[in-house]
């Protein structure tokens, strides 16, 4: 038998470079329930649309992002007044309250089905076909699981992270887990 010691830090007790590759280490296993929610979102915005998006999709930070969706070549390639028309009086119509407004969140009950219905409105809005608004979701996923990913490893989040799991770390920043 051998007994070795091992020293362990907390990650605000790192240095800052070993900060940065328990980051690194953290970021590369670690997948945010952001991914989920988001692609479930898009999807189920396309689906309430009456349209499918095709298997092969690509969502996620730092990637090339696509989706190609189908349906209704009509309704896809509609742009201009029509487009418009079709998202205010048939896309949104399901969701619209008495009030006027349109029901939060109503296609996942998660934030992102918000993001979705602003998206599709401001490229439609731009003189985009319906289609391309659609496919354009892929983007706007991006960007959000980017944003999502900065918060999450900013340091002070990772520190405040690691802190409530009680994480702990060697000295060059690799994860420690007592045997």
């Amino acid at each position: 038998m051998r007994t070795v010691e091992v020293s362990v830090f907390t990650a605000s007790e790192l240095s800052k470079r070993s900060l940065e590759r328990a980051i690194e280490d953290y970021r590369a296993v670690y997948r945010s329930e952001t991914d989920v929610e988001v692609i479930a979102s898009i999807a189920a915005a396309i689906e309430a649309a009456g349209f499918h998006m095709d298997k092969g999709f690509s969502i996620g930070p730092w990637v090339r992002c696509f989706l190609r969706v189908s349906g209704d070549d009509e309704v896809l390639n509609a742009e201009g007044d029509s487009a418009l028309s079709w998202f205010l009086s048939t896309f949104l119509a399901p969701y619209r309250m008495k009030d006027g407004s349109i029901q939060s969140c109503p296609f996942t009950g998660v934030c992102y089905d918000e993001d979705c219905i602003d998206h599709i409105r401001e490229r439609l809005n731009d003189g985009y076909t319906v289609r391309e608004a659609f496919e354009g979701l892929a983007e706007m996923g991006r960007q959000i699981l980017e944003a999502d990913e900065e918060a999450r490893c900013s340091p002070d989040d990772f520190i405040d992270t690691a802190d409530a799991n009680r994480w702990e770390f060697t000295e060059d920043g690799k994860f420690w887990v007592a045997k």
